[in-house]
């Protein structure tokens, strides 16, 4: 059954389950909107840490193939002087013949073979005393002056080869090209000018295994910067030759590291041993729990993380270290355009809420009095409709009396309007405080006058309600000097309608307004009920304010 409440608050309730559903909404687009950023962002984070490692795996790949490069020259260059020591083809040429003696250098050094260019021969110096014509040891230069050819088709073909050379168990060395002293001239090597730094660990000792090396990173002694060395040893029937070596410009290496632009990271090699960065050699050591990490994976904690690659070509490892601060905010600077529609949306959303509002009130003050905060009578009029029309449809007893305050005219012109406006206020405040029910509603329908709906199970019921109103505005004892009761009074009528009295709404309306005129009438301070009310009423004690017909 339909109450008076629902009917009454009908279009608060359309409006309040639209803010419901906005809030609603509200709710399952911040939590969705903050679940998908803190989702895009991990994702985001994980693209750019994704795209490091990729540019990192193709330097190292970059890297070992230079590396690679130059080890296959070595192995080209060994194969070439086995070939030569095993005698299948040699120079025709007497080398010892070309050797000069240089006491005060305790050694000797090879000079311009006839019919050679400037490009065509090396520099070659040994230690101690001139080898003899067809010994081991002038078998051994012929054999590294046979491998000039291939010394400059390597020159030829890589720039950055700063020298190919031949270190000599024999103490000589065959260094091409010739490098010279600032003065022009040759320059001459002692045998511990390479000892220290390519012979020593590519030798048997440090290099039982006969594999290609790499030296650390070292000056050049001929000013051509820093460089490394990869070194090759030879053997001629398990005996130990010399080792062949070809150098490597830093440089090169800083430029390979170089070929593709990582953003917020910076490239090295470290010794996968050592953890030395051969590029800074005072760094610190990097731990070995960061070069044993799997390779291209971010480990570390703090503001920095490291990628590990380690090179195949090398004992050593491509290291990218990455500012991981600033990869969060290039994350988050991705994840922005979702933040912005975010924002957005919830903006949207704040705006849809206070338009639901505006509403609501704009509603609330169409169907509301501004004085005394009762419904109006444009609102009366729509309730009062809607509940005649289900009393006759539930068969449900109804309620309706029209009251007015007594003298209100004479109250207005004495106390002012002001005063008149307190009375009011208070009398509503009364009324509302007497018809307290859900199912009923109390209406201010013109100036001083008042309508009350109630729904009444026992028709009964409706007198002592009518004499509980006139007794609620009685107790406030308001001051009124110009009414014979000395306070303010209200009169009132009312009528039934319900299954004995199917009345039409303006019928209904009608009885309880000739209802309040007989209260007035039979002097006011007094309800008086309709003839189909007065049926139903009880027998009462005859006295003020409960008079009926």
């Amino acid at each position: 059954m339909a109450s008076l409440a629902s009917t009454r608050f009908a279009s608060r309730d359309s409006t309040g389950r639209m803010r419901m559903l906005v809030l609603v909404a509200a709710i399952i687009l911040v939590t969705g909107g903050l679940l998908s950023g803190v989702y895009r962002f991990a994702q985001n984070l994980k693209t750019e840490y994704r795209g490091t490692s990729e540019a990192g795996a193709f330097i190292a790949a970059t890297l070992d193939h230079e590396l690679d490069l130059r080890r296959q020259y070595l192995e080209t260059l060994a194969d070439e002087a086995s070939e030569l020591l095993s005698g299948r083809y040699t120079l025709n040429l007497d080398i010892t013949r070309y050797l000069q003696p240089g006491p005060e250098k305790q050694g000797y050094q090879l000079a311009r073979l006839p019919g050679f260019g400037p490009a065509d021969q090396g520099l070659l110096t040994g230690s101690g005393a001139i080898p003899q014509t067809g010994s081991p040891e002038a078998h051994e230069m012929s054999m590294a002056m046979g491998l000039t050819p291939m010394f400059r088709a390597l020159k030829r073909r890589d720039v950055h080869l700063p020298w190919v050379y031949y270190r000599s168990e024999n103490d000589f060395v065959y260094v091409y090209p010739p490098p010279e002293t600032p003065d022009g001239e040759a320059r001459f090597y002692h045998v511990q000018d390479l000892a220290a730094r390519t012979y020593a660990h590519a030798g048997p000792a440090a290099n039982p295994t006969r594999t290609t090396v790499w030296s650390a990173v070292y000056d050049d002694a001929v000013g051509k910067g820093k460089i490394v060395t990869v070194s090759k040893p030879l053997y001629d029937h398990g005996r130990f030759m010399g080792v062949l070596n070809v150098d490597l410009a830093l440089q090169t290496l800083v430029n390979t590291l170089k070929v593709r632009h990582i953003r917020h990271a910076t490239e090295s090699l470290v010794g996968k041993e050592s953890g030395i960065n051969l590029l800074q050699p005072d760094s610190a050591v990097l731990p070995a729990s960061i070069l044993a990490a799997p390779r291209g994976q971010p480990v570390g904690s703090g503001d920095t993380r490291y990628l590990v690659y380690p090179l195949k070509s090398a004992n050593w490892s491509l290291v990218l270290e990455v500012d991981h601060r600033a990869m969060l905010w290039q994350a988050f600077r991705a994840t922005l355009l979702l933040v912005g529609a975010i924002i957005a949306s919830l903006a949207c959303v704040v705006l849809l809420l206070l338009l639901v509002r505006a509403m609501r009130d704009m509603q609330e003050m169409s169907i509301r009095d501004g004085l005394t905060g009762l419904f109006n009578r444009r609102h009366f009029d729509e309730i009062a409709q809607r509940e005649v029309a289900h009393s006759q449809r539930n068969g449900q007893w109804l309620g309706m009396a029209i009251l007015d305050i007594d003298h209100f005219k004479k109250y207005n012109d004495f106390y002012g309007h002001q005063g008149g406006d307190d009375a009011l206020q208070q009398v509503a405040g009364a009324l509302r405080n007497a018809v307290r029910r859900a199912t009923d509603g109390v209406f201010r329908v013109g100036g001083e006058e008042f309508a009350v709906l109630v729904q009444l199970n026992d028709p009964q019921h409706l007198a002592s309600l009518m004499a509980q109103i006139c007794e609620a505005v009685r107790v406030l004892v308001i001051p009124h000097e110009k009414s014979s009761w000395g306070k303010v009074t209200i009169s009132l009528g009312a009528t039934l309608i319900g299954p004995d009295n199917p009345l039409p709404l303006d019928t209904a309306y009608r009885e309880a307004d000739e209802a309040l005129y007989e209260a007035k009438t039979a002097g006011r301070n007094r309800y008086m009920l309709s003839p189909a009310a007065a049926r139903y009423a009880p027998a009462l004690e005859p006295g003020e304010g409960t008079q009926h017909e």
